[in-house]
Order: structure tokens, then C-alpha cells, then sequence
């Protein structure tokens, strides 16, 4: 069964040619002309998306999922505050040539946006409009707004992190159409960082799978084994050794799924899958830390779906790269069989 990781669909044109070539307030004042001989292809039209100051994104219904909230790029001029390197980011280009700009609103211009959208006409959708996070939604998303919104949130995390030179510590201040930042003493250029972090869904000789609680999350959340990787450490040395650490296994035959980015705040999460010899006669010696991870077992399938039943676990969500390991060795969907867990609720969870 083919992971199915929500964070890591689409395939936006990058136009990195842009980022050295051009400004947002150039594109925004040029247009779609401003792309001319600077890339490949015909840009048709530039659109504006929006964040909140917490990094949620403007959403709108569409079907059964949601796209994302735009307008054309000639309203930033209808706005109260000023849209330029300071706020925005140049995303990318889709399939169909249109261009789109992220906008970082200033904090509280939520209602001040959705009023000069309605004085100004372009109010198509906005009486539906609402702020989710990318990290419980993008499941919901089309390829191309996954991409895009994965993205626009990376970047504005990113830049609202970096804000001094780590050569200098002088300020820096936001380039190459919001995808680095420059220093203003030393000219130094930094670039978004991710972090890479393993996962694995580990099985025994049963084909049961070790679900486990940490410290840090609501009760009865269960998940997967999951931890930074170190420097000059390879992900699958980290499996190993994050498996240890937390849980006291040692784990074989450590094998890579897939990946996507997890831009809350800046994570590339590496997905694996790994056997422990145990099951049958001879339970695995599981043995939580007691500090992050405080419990851990093994569970049969059939276990995990009555657990799920009876309210005694809360699996992961369907954004999250630890669903689409789980669904893969249960086999299928589990979230319907969640107690209290409408269909709707499921979907959004």
C-alpha cells in the first residue's frame, strides 16, 4: 500500500530565476510583463493568497475539501498596509500559468482584508472564507494548494525566526523574493532551513505495531516513534538510535517509505518501517524512557481497531506522515472507526 503523504503533493514551478532577477514590489507593480524573458513560459496572471499572524491560511469550502482564498494582484493597492519584501514571498507558478504571491497579514488585518475585499467588488467566496491550519488540513487541499501553502508556510515561519545575521547578528533584511534573507553589516545570505526528523512504524514477529504515548501530548494520543536525526548522522542510524533511546529495542531491517515537509516550524519528516524480533513466544522488551515517552506496547490489528472503538486511543491525524505509516500496515482508513469520530470530523482531524 502506497503512502498517502498530503504535504508532499503537487509541483509548482519555483521560478528561481526570479528570486535574482526580480523584487515583489517589482512584480506587483509590473504584473504579469515582469516575468517576460525571465522565465520559461507565459505567466497569464498573479494572484494573492493570505496567512494570518499565526501562520494559518485563508480557506474557502470547495466540494468536499478546500481551496485556497486568492485574489487578482492588482488589489494590493486597495490595502491598508503596505505588501512588500517585508510580508510576501513569491510561491510559484501552476499549471496553469498563473502566478501566486503569500501575504503575511499583519496581526488582526483578518477583518480589515475581508471588508476592502467587499467594499472594493472582489468578494467572490469571501463570506465563506475562514483560517486553518495547513498542519490539520492539507488533507483536504487540491495537489497544487497543498504545494503552495506548504510552502508560503515554511517561508513565513522561517522569516519570522530570522531576524539577525548568524555571522554578525546585525539585522537582516528579507530578498530574493522572500526566500532568503540578507544581512545589512555583511552582506551575508541565509537560506529557509529544514530540519530532518525520522519516523518509523516498527512491527514484531506477530506483525503488531508499537504505538506509544509521549510525554508532551494530550492522553490518550498514541503515535510512532519519531526524533531529530543528529549532525552527520544517517536517517536510518537514527531509526536505530531514537528506537533505543526511547523505547529500548534494537531494530533490523530499517527500510524507507517516503517523505514529506512539515513546516510547523521547519521539519522534513523521513518516513521508515523496521521489524523487532519478539512476538509469538517471546514478547519484545519494550521499555519507555520515562521521560518523552512514558508508554509504549505492541498492538495486533485487531486490537488497534477495538482501542480505536473504545475511546483508549486517538491516532494520528490525516495530514501527518505517522497516518499514512500506520494505514499502511493496518491495511486501510481507521480514523471512521474512532470513537466520537464523525466522517466529516475524520476528514479534518
Amino acid at each position: 500500500m502506497e503512502l498517502d503523504l498530503p504535504l508532499a503533493r503537487g509541483a509548482l514551478d519555483a521560478m528561481t530565476t526570479m528570486r535574482e532577477k526580480s523584487t515583489i514590489s517589482q512584480i506587483l507593480n509590473d504584473g504579469p510583463a515582469a516575468f517576460h524573458g525571465l522565465v520559461d513560459g507565459e505567466v497569464s496572471n498573479i494572484r494573492l493568497f493570505f496567512l494570518d499572524s499565526t501562520g494559518s491560511v485563508g480557506l474557502i469550502p470547495s466540494g468536499d475539501g478546500l481551496h485556497v482564498f486568492s485574489v487578482p494582484a492588482s488589489c494590493a493597492s486597495l490595502f491598508s498596509f503596505p505588501i512588500d519584501e517585508d510580508d510576501a514571498a513569491l510561491i510559484g507558478r501552476t499549471g496553469n500559468g498563473v502566478a501566486y504571491i503569500a501575504i503575511a497579514l499583519p496581526t488582526g488585518q483578518e477583518d480589515a482584508l475581508e471588508e476592502t475585499l467587499g467594499e472594493s467588488g472582489q468578494s467572490e467566496g469571501i463570506c465563506d472564507l475562514s483560517w486553518h491550519s495547513v498542519r490539520r488540513v492539507g488533507h483536504l487541499l487540491s495537489d497544487d494548494d497543498s504545494a503552495m501553502t506548504t510552502a508560503a508556510s515554511a517561508l513565513l515561519f522561517w522569516r519570522a525566526a530570522t531576524s539577525f545575521c548568524a555571522r554578525c547578528g546585525a539585522a537582516v533584511r528579507p530578498t530574493g523574493c522572500g526566500w532568503t534573507v540578507t544581512c545589512s553589516q555583511c552582506d551575508h545570505i541565509e537560506y529557509p532551513r529544514q530540519d530532518p526528523a525520522v519516523i518509523v512504524a516498527i512491527v514484531d514477529d506477530d506483525e503488531r505495531l508499537l504505538l506509544a504515548h509521549n510525554s508532551g501530548w494530550k492522553t490518550g494520543y498514541y503515535s510512532l516513534i519519531a526524533g531529530f536525526m543528529e549532525a552527520g548522522e544517517a536517517p536510518e542510524r537514527a531509526v536505530a538510535r531514537e528506537v533505543r533511546e526511547e523505547v529500548g529495542l534494537d531494530v533490523r531491517q530499517v527500510r524507507y517509505q517516503g517523505a514529506q515537509p512539515w513546516p510547523f516550524p521547519r521539519s522534513l519528516m523521513l518516513g521508515f518501517t523496521a521489524h523487532v524480533t519478539g512476538g509469538h513466544d517471546s514478547e519484545p522488551d519494550v521499555r519507555p524512557d520515562g521521560s518523552e515517552i512514558t508508554n509504549a506496547a505492541f498492538y495486533s490489528r485487531d486490537e488497534f481497531a477495538q482501542c480505536l472503538r473504545d475511546g483508549r486511543i486517538i491516532a494520528s491525524g490525516p495530514t501527518a506522515i505517522a497516518h499514512g505509516l500506520i494505514e499502511q500496515w493496518f491495511g486501510g482508513p481507521y480514523l471512521h472507526l474512532q470513537q466520537g469520530t464523525r466522517s466529516a470530523d475524520a476528514r479534518a482531524h
